[in-house]
């Protein structure tokens, strides 16, 4: 699905995914990165296209269920955490909008897509490692506070 900006020439492409992060003992927060089947020097996190009338969460919950095998109710979403991603590709522009989940169970199984050739569980420094490009490594030292903020806010008692 496309949105057309106001240049009538330029279509936006849209997508939308999900930054999945677990929480390891230290705490230690580790992020999961998928390694494109296509271009192996390819790191993402799950994200792909909008598919017919489905809503960007809609579509950010799809794309992360078909390639990681993690479903909704693996994810804690972060309360206002949705970021848009904007870039261009192939000389057409792209938004990305992304929400930030942690992994509830931080052993749950990742089961990747054809899409991939593999994943990784990688601190913030080895993940701005592993995604390369300057936009990408902006994006994840914008996230990285939002979840430490959000692990640091005051849990209710159970």
């Amino acid at each position: 699905m496309s949105t057309t900006l106001r240049d009538a020439n330029v279509t936006l492409i849209r997508a939308a995914g999900i930054i999945v992060f677990r929480v390891l003992m230290g705490p230690k927060v580790e992020y999961l990165l998928l390694q494109s089947s296509k271009k192996p020097h390819h790191w993402t996190s799950p994200k792909g296209h909008l598919e017919g009338d489905e809503t960007e969460m809609e579509a950010a919950y799809r794309e992360t269920r078909e390639e990681s095998g993690l479903l909704q109710e693996h994810l804690r979403l972060i309360k206002g955490s949705q970021i848009p991603l904007e870039y261009t590709v192939h000389g057409k522009p792209k938004r990305v909008t992304y929400w930030i989940a942690e992994l509830i169970d931080p052993e749950t199984p990742v089961i990747i897509s054809r899409e991939h050739q593999a994943f990784a569980w990688a601190t913030l420094e080895r993940a701005k490692e592993l995604v390369g490009y300057d936009d990408a490594i902006k994006f994840m030292e914008k996230c990285h506070p939002i979840i430490m903020s959000d692990l640091n806010a005051e849990k209710p008692a159970e």
